[in-house]
């Protein structure tokens, strides 16, 4: 599961390290969007995610650059690994996105059509967000050889009314 803050061990971690996790509100006082990490006495960073790669401000309240690693040995069954931020996985499922790059033979072609995919989801919501996708093919060769497997990435970003 993705590390988002409605998952209770990532609010445990943030409230702990005086984080505050709360909804943005529109006019009515409904909820907007999935709740976002905030500093306990001010509405800043309002990140949607717990897990974040360089943010320093976030790290102060105890988002985290850690990941979950968890080790799977593959086999001939396994064609690409899709590693992509949250304005990919905030719009589709997984299987949304194993089911774009599937249809494609050429790892950019793939991250790019993912993007682009994840830009219209994005914008049809009226969500703002950056993406970023990189695909890796994998061979049958790749998984016993020290062969090179071929890699793409692209990323965009995404701005509706948010």
């Amino acid at each position: 599961e993705d590390h988002c803050p409605h998952l209770l061990a990532e609010r445990v971690r943030i409230e702990q390290n005086g984080g505050r996790i709360v909804h943005k509100k529109n006019m009515d006082g409904h909820d907007v969007g999935p709740p976002r990490v905030y500093h306990m006495d001010i509405r800043y960073p309002g990140l949607a995610v717990t897990r974040s790669m360089g943010d320093k401000f976030g790290k102060t309240l105890g988002v985290s650059a850690d990941p979950d690693v968890f080790h799977r040995r593959l086999d001939v069954r396994d064609k690409f690994v899709i590693i992509s931020s949250d304005g990919v996985w905030s719009c589709m499922t997984s299987q949304d996105a194993v089911d774009v790059v599937a249809h494609h033979t050429d790892p950019q072609q793939a991250a790019e059509a993912l993007t682009q995919l994840a830009l219209e989801q994005l914008d049809t919501h009226y969500h703002r967000d950056n993406i970023t996708v990189l695909v890796v093919f994998l061979s049958p060769d790749a998984l016993d050889h020290d062969s090179e497997l071929p890699v793409a990435g692209c990323n965009a970003a995404a701005g509706g009314a948010g």
